[in-house]
């Protein structure tokens, strides 16, 4: 955590203290006074307000980048060298789908308002010919 966010941390806390000590004796006065409809100072609201402000920025500012950690072995993970991208060998990139003769995209073009109704009719009236011919 930086020496920054310690000190956001540490003055958001004192200012949220002291309008929380603020507004608690403005309580026990406003019970005193016959007027029960006394609202909270705006220089208290705004000085809550502003120590959120602030904690929140100290949080903010003590985000670091963490350790890559193995999901499995819990072992440290070495970053990896960002020099660039290695080739890509075709062989090697032939995916399953070719292989098959499909494509990742069969769930989208089989959905039900991508086929062509009567051009598949006319494909399984020419196959039902064609086995009982």
């Amino acid at each position: 955590m930086s020496f920054i966010s310690r000190v956001c941390y540490v003055i958001g806390s004192l200012l949220l203290l002291n309008a929380g000590y603020a507004s608690y004796t403005f309580n026990q006065v406003a019970k005193r006074v016959l007027d029960h409809n006394l609202e909270l100072p705006l220089d208290i609201k705004i000085e809550a307000l502003v120590a959120c402000v602030i904690v929140a920025l100290g949080a903010i500012l003590s985000i670091e980048a963490s350790d890559q950690v193995d999901i499995y072995s819990g072992a440290l993970v070495k970053p990896r060298d960002q020099s660039g991208l290695k080739n890509i060998f075709m062989g090697e990139a032939t995916g399953e789908h070719e292989i098959i003769g499909t494509t990742p995209f069969d769930h989208i073009e089989s959905n039900v308002e991508f086929i062509n109704i009567i051009k598949r009719r006319e494909e399984f009236a020419k196959w039902e010919q064609s086995i009982h011919s």
